[in-house]
């Protein structure tokens, strides 16, 4: 978002090696290709379907260099029923599945469960690998 793009450029002034776009939703055509070296994305994959995760990972490989890496995080289906804080990650699905229910529209904006092994395989048929899992924040290697 703008706000935020603002608030980053604030926040990392004082770093030359660091760059801001602003970007339509699966184009990155305003990065040159083959100039970047890591991407780290938070709070966002976890809003996307496994469809425009791919898409995002074909986009990665072509603007990362050799060897470059992606930190994401997702939303594991495989935890879905578990303990978060003081509430059940249960009691979060079946909130948001009420908010589908009731306007389908929002689906963009609710949590999109996916799996370690849907987004590695996605990753995998992009050249990249996973190189280190922490909890539901992921890293991977081009």
């Amino acid at each position: 978002s703008p706000a935020y793009l603002a608030f980053a450029r604030r926040e990392c002034s004082s770093l030359e090696n660091v760059r801001f776009h602003e970007i339509a939703s699966r184009d990155l055509s305003p990065i040159e290709g083959n100039s970047v070296d890591a991407v780290i994305s938070m709070a966002v994959f976890i809003h996307l379907n496994l469809y425009d995760i791919w898409l995002y990972f074909r986009e990665f490989e072509r603007v990362l260099r050799p060897g470059g890496k992606v930190g994401i995080d997702f939303a594991d289906m495989n935890r879905l029923f578990g303990r978060v804080g003081g509430r059940t990650r249960d009691e979060l699905f079946l909130a948001q599945a009420a908010y589908y229910r009731d306007d389908p529209a929002t689906l963009p904006a609710l949590m999109q469960w996916n799996s370690l092994r849907g987004i590695k395989g996605v990753a995998r048929s992009a050249g990249f690998r996973l190189v280190r899992r922490r909890g539901q924040k992921l890293l991977f290697r081009k």
